[in-house]
């Protein structure tokens, strides 16, 4: 099968067409299928024959579907073969993989590269790291985590900060003290750039990288996706609440904002009384970022409170509407979107050589997650154990000060958690 598709792979990659950028992402998307189930063997033809030509696409392309796809795909290479990512020199130009994998990494760190486009770079630099991380020199190492600094304090866009948040708290379960060392050593203004004036704005009263970075990541939190990323990512806060010296932590201060709490102020022992919407937006103080750190995983714990009613309430509804359901009609045709016939044809082929349901969902999921533990834990029955450590390492006093910032709903679950036996 795969002998008979890199040709035609090829053929749509060296044949642009007006649609041609979108069905040269869906190839590779399709490729990086054959990737996950090749051998060592069939990883070192098939980079002998392609992994040029993908990196030359990538590298020429900002085309969403293209690098995103290819980052994943290039994930793929990296897993199935990660010995030959350093040892493997490549046919037409002599080069070992590793080298070519650097060159696209630092393309899609720089700021000036659409950043919705490189989403998929921090997972890119995961696998990287986890793999291959004994044969990368450190100062290139250090180079790469200072430019994923950077990129987030330059960009505004979600999931690509999403994915450079998720190798950083991956780093912080593999290397913590390396990682919280190497970044609380880094001045703030070596995270910025000049050209981004708004990446400067991000830093103002940060002490170092790692203050700068942790207010990058409490600020966009709360936007975060994905069950095994909300975990990687809410277990390496809690990391770095309950390991990282306590004094320190509570030297760095952010900004934080009440509005969230709706139309009442919430301090415990008080009246509840309401405010307007002005009054809710001017309410900002500069707290503690461990006191924000430890909100932000309550926050996160009624996330996953509200998900458990949802997934029950959703249950009991599809039980109750079986009886209503009509057969589904699945040899109705539909045509790929954005394809001409004649490319749906060549898409369908490629298709059926790599076993590819279009219809399955699973395969939008990190396949790479289930090497890892992380993406097994649930966090609605974790986070309390951690809540009751940071109370025992904080006191009552942080735990008092920390509940004025949350809704009755958090405020109710902290007290549920709190009062739980071991």
């Amino acid at each position: 099968c795969v002998q008979q598709a890199v040709p035609r792979i090829l053929n749509v990659w060296n044949n642009p067409t007006p649609t041609s950028t979108y069905l040269s992402g869906q190839v590779i998307d399709l490729l990086d299928r054959f990737v996950q189930r090749a051998t060592v063997d069939d990883a070192r033809s098939l980079l002998d024959v392609i992994f040029v030509p993908l990196v030359s696409l990538m590298q020429g392309n900002d085309d969403d579907n293209v690098l995103q796809n290819g980052d994943q795909c290039l994930r793929s290479f990296i897993h199935a073969a990660p010995q030959l990512m350093t040892s493997h020199h490549l046919s037409s130009n002599g080069k070992v993989p590793l080298q070519m994998i650097l060159d696209v990494i630092a393309k899609q760190l720089d700021p000036e590269v659409n950043g919705a486009a490189c989403a998929g770079v921090g997972g890119l630099i995961v696998s990287l790291f986890t793999k291959c991380g004994d044969s990368i020199n450190d100062s290139i190492l250090q180079g790469i985590v200072k430019q994923s600094e950077t990129r987030i304090m330059c960009s505004a866009d979600l999931p690509l900060i999403q994915s450079l948040i998720f190798l950083f708290a991956k780093l912080i379960h593999s290397h913590f003290d390396q990682t919280t060392q190497m970044l609380a050593r880094i001045p703030t203004h070596e995270v910025t750039r000049n050209d981004f004036p708004k990446s400067a704005q991000k830093v103002v009263d940060c002490k170092n990288g790692l203050h700068a970075l942790l207010n990058a990541w409490l600020e966009n939190n709360a936007f975060f996706f994905g069950k095994y990323y909300r975990n990687v990512i809410a277990t390496a806060l809690s990391a770095v609440l309950l390991k990282y010296d306590a004094a320190a932590l509570s030297s760095f201060e952010i900004v934080m904002s009440t509005e969230n709490l709706g139309d009442f102020q919430n301090a415990p022992n008080q009246p509840r009384r309401p405010r307007t919407r002005s009054q809710a937006r001017a309410q900002q103080q500069r707290i503690p970022v461990s006191l924000r750190i430890f909100v932000c995983l309550c926050e996160m714990f009624s996330q996953e409170y509200d998900t458990r009613l949802e997934e029950t309430r959703r249950k009991k509804l599809e039980l109750d509407s079986l009886k209503y359901l009509l057969p589904s009609d699945k040899n109705k045709s539909k045509r790929k979107e954005g394809f001409d016939s004649d490319e749906e044809d060549e898409f369908l082929y490629l298709s059926s050589l790599a076993c590819a349901d279009d219809e399955d969902d699973d395969h939008d999921l990190d396949p790479f997650s289930g090497e890892d533990p992380l993406s097994q834990l649930d966090l609605y029955d974790v986070l309390p154990g951690i809540f009751r450590d940071v109370a025992k390492r904080y006191g009552v006093d942080f735990v008092t000060a920390a509940v004025r910032f949350m809704n009755k709903q958090q405020r109710e679950l902290l007290e549920m958690c709190l009062n739980r036996a071991e």
